[in-house]
């Protein structure tokens, strides 16, 4: 697997993760793969994978839209480099979704990695155990994300 397809595949199973853990409904067949309903935010209730034919797209755009309005949420596609058909872009537009920017994601190799890594003299990784580390958390995740208070 090549890095591209790493940062593809990290970004669609951080979203299938989240959305697994807000109890969306989630297809996850080899085709498609969405996690949909029990989120506010368009970004959330996603489709993060798509391998169609031309005469398969518009009707499995269609059921996501349908899965979509039945939950009564926004929803979104996050279209990456291996999804199919190669139109897919112009057909979502087609069916009304609109284009909310790019994705971007980084990669490196992990064992060229220097053994000791310098960080700020106040950094600090804590398991979050309690309601406050919880609270704080998810502001800070929705901060994170431009979403405001989450």
């Amino acid at each position: 697997m090549n890095r591209a397809q790493a940062i593809e595949e990290n970004g669609a199973e951080f979203l299938m993760v989240l959305g697994r853990a807000a109890g969306a409904e989630v297809r996850d067949d080899g085709r498609v793969r969405w996690a949909i309903g029990n989120s506010p935010i368009d970004y959330f209730n996603c489709v993060v994978h798509a391998d169609l034919t031309h005469e398969e797209a518009d009707g499995e755009i269609e059921a996501s839209l349908e899965r979509m309005r039945a939950h009564g949420v926004p929803g979104s596609w996050h279209v990456g480099p291996s999804m199919r058909p190669p139109d897919l872009f112009a057909r979502l537009l087609t069916h009304g979704f609109e284009y909310g920017g790019d994705d971007i994601g980084m990669a490196v190799d992990l064992q060229a990695l220097p053994e000791e890594m310098p960080a700020p003299a106040d950094f600090v990784v804590e398991r979050v155990n309690d309601e406050a580390g919880l609270a704080e958390w998810t502001a800070t995740f929705g901060s994170g994300f431009g979403l405001g208070p989450v």
